[in-house]
């Protein structure tokens, strides 16, 4: 990496850690301190996240208990930082990438100011696609084990990362396996069966801001006359029926396999009923990586383009509006229709993003 772009990253990456270490508490951090202290003290493992969230609460034995948010800030620049390699090399410019990454608001709010651990998940996860890239097969498998083991949305881009020119990544596909087995073995050695309770929890959790199926329920739902109230239970159905419809077009008509999971994962963010900001950090990761290595084209696809810019001006305005409205609860109508407005600009970019990705195969 050029020098100038390292240094001005490991400067802002190091007062990033320092802030995730001195801010106090916020958001779902003390629910994780919460659930790492029952855990530490031999309750049941039994929480939405996976293993890994379990092994990763001793971490807060020490005498400073941001010590965990402050891993999960790492791992996003650990991240951040190889994807800005990757760019250099690729000939894009890395010091607005550096920017980006360090200074938009969903890092700061979510990230450094809540300790949100899903930059651990994202940042595991866009290691695990860049180390694949580099023909680093092995280490692929481990980081995206450890992050299957965290939190399972990675899943729904695991299919098109395990085809190399529609070949088996073997070795990618066994180091993954073997590392997940492990993690979950021995999950299982410490707390029986409620390692398994994330799935559970996940069903059984009601809508969230961002979803569209928070819309359909809210209080304030123009939709209401229609006799629906509560669709909550169709999530699921579009969420694995949108994943086995873009595995049938990968295969079929053999697509890229990094626009395709870019397109898989959104849909995961428009038809998973959990709505979370957070969630939208591997969003960001994907598409940076998507626009690095199609940029000479994407360059000429103003719709494309225009769609991303718009959903993202809009999306980081919600994130900056919610802790200036005690996150949404001194406007709780937002809750109601938010859901709304954000399904309908994705939805267009993911269309778009499809149609990009038929016309790439198409040219090439």
């Amino acid at each position: 990496m050029n020098l100038k772009y390292k240094y001005l990253y490991l400067f802002a990456s190091a007062i990033s850690i320092v802030l995730a270490f001195t801010l106090s508490p916020h958001h779902d951090y003390w629910a994780y301190l919460e659930q790492w202290d029952n855990i530490i003290n031999g309750d049941s493992a039994g929480n939405p996240y996976g293993i890994v969230h379990n092994f990763i609460g001793y971490l807060s034995l020490f005498p400073i208990v941001y010590v965990p948010k402050a891993l999960f800030v790492c791992i996003y620049l650990l991240g951040g930082y190889k994807l800005l390699d990757f760019a250099l090399a690729e000939g894009v410019n890395a010091g607005i990438l550096s920017v980006f990454l360090l200074l938009n608001p969903l890092f700061l709010i979510f990230g450094v100011y809540y300790g949100s651990n899903d930059l651990f998940v994202s940042g595991l996860t866009i290691l695990a696609v860049l180390y694949l890239i580099d023909q680093k097969s092995k280490i692929a498998g481990i980081l995206f084990a450890f992050a299957i083991g965290y939190k399972f949305y990675p899943l729904f881009i695991l299919p098109f990362l395990l085809f190399s020119n529609f070949k088996l990544r073997k070795s990618f596909a066994y180091s993954f396996m073997i590392s997940l087995l492990i993690i979950y073995s021995v999950g299982y050695l410490y707390w029986g069966d409620s390692v398994f309770d994330a799935f559970r929890i996940g069903l059984e959790r009601p809508s969230k801001s961002l979803s569209i199926f928070r819309f359909i329920r809210g209080e304030s739902s123009p939709i209401t006359f229609l006799g629906i109230e509560n669709a909550d239970s169709l999530s699921v159905w579009f969420l694995f029926g949108s994943f086995l419809g873009s595995m049938f077009l990968f295969l079929y008509y053999r697509l890229d396999y990094l626009l395709m999971a870019l397109f898989s994962y959104v849909n995961v963010l428009l038809f998973f009923k959990i709505g979370h900001h957070q969630f939208y950090f591997l969003f960001l990761f994907l598409s940076l990586l998507v626009y690095i290595k199609h940029k000479t084209d994407l360059k000429q696809n103003k719709p494309l383009i225009i769609s991303f810019a718009i959903f993202i001006i809009w999306f980081f305005a919600i994130v900056i509006a919610y802790p200036l409205t005690e996150q949404y609860n001194s406007f709780p109508q937002i809750r109601e229709w938010i859901g709304l407005p954000n399904f309908v600009m994705l939805l267009i970019f993911n269309v778009l993003l499809l149609r990009y990705t038929f016309q790439k195969s198409y040219s090439g």
